[in-house]
């Protein structure tokens, strides 16, 4: 039997599968999410909305200006918001650190929070050409990124406790 496709269906031997809008992953057509990025098959099969078409270069300048900037312009508010929020509390870390004299603390947020402001212009230049499988913080990769955020503080927090008790 032919490997036959049809929009995000692929019937082979091996049974029907379908494609990811969001990532491109080939998912079991017996799965409801996405494996990989966690999209529900009924988002991902649904015709396309009218998104707004912007130009990429002027939505990444949006996002340099401020995280999540550039996501709100392309209509995704959601992920701006999310994407402002971490970075605005990644800055306040790197700030509150620097201000209470914990340097390694202060250059570890700092250095990340440059890291996310440069990835969110990336991901939304990506996202408004269309190239949603070279975003690098999909919204799985994004939740563990926070989750390593939290951690991480915790640790030097408690570290710097354990420090000052001594």
């Amino acid at each position: 039997m032919p490997v036959k496709r049809e929009g995000a269906f692929t019937i082979s031997e091996a049974g029907i599968t379908w494609q990811c809008s969001r990532c491109e992953t080939t998912n079991p057509l017996a799965a409801q999410v996405c494996s990989v990025c966690g999209t529900r098959f009924a988002d991902s099969v649904r015709p396309a909305e009218d998104r707004p078409q912007r130009d990429p270069n002027t939505v990444a300048l949006y996002s340099l200006f401020f995280p999540g900037a550039g996501h709100w312009y392309l209509g995704q508010k959601v992920a701006g918001v999310a994407r402002g929020v971490l970075s605005t509390w990644v800055v306040l870390v790197a700030v509150i650190a620097g201000i209470a004299g914990s340097t390694l603390m202060a250059l570890v947020f700092g250095v990340a929070a440059m890291c996310l402001w440069g990835v969110a212009a990336h991901d939304a230049y990506r996202e408004a050409r269309g190239e949603t499988s070279a975003v690098i913080l999909k919204s799985r990769i994004f939740v563990y990124v926070v989750l390593g955020l939290l951690l991480l503080m915790f640790v030097m927090l408690v570290s710097a406790a354990m420090r000052a008790n001594r």
